[in-house]
């Protein structure tokens, strides 16, 4: 199920986040959000390689705000992405 596991974290309600990748992440490899609920059920993937909201250029570290927002630090697009629950951007919409 899992390719490469950089890193994981919690959001205040327990929901564990696990950030999976290829090999590579500053050098082109591809990273995915996988969501987990308290008790283990799989909740959504989300996130892959591409130029789309929500795609990775060159991930390169992440974090996860209390309220389940998905940030990720891009130096690909240098930026960073915010993610709500379910992978689409984050924040009022224009």
């Amino acid at each position: 199920m899992f390719a490469e596991v950089s890193e994981v974290a919690f959001d205040a309600d327990g929901n564990l986040y696990v950030f999976d990748g290829t090999s590579g992440l500053l050098g082109g490899g591809s990273l995915r959000v996988l969501a987990f609920d308290a008790d283990g059920g799989f909740l959504r993937e989300f996130g892959s390689s591409g130029g789309g909201p929500g795609d990775f250029h060159r991930p390169n570290g992440f974090a996860v705000l209390p309220d389940g927002t998905v940030v990720v630090s891009d130096i690909g697009y240098r930026a960073f992405q915010l993610l709500d629950g379910s992978g689409g951007p984050s924040g009022p919409s224009p």
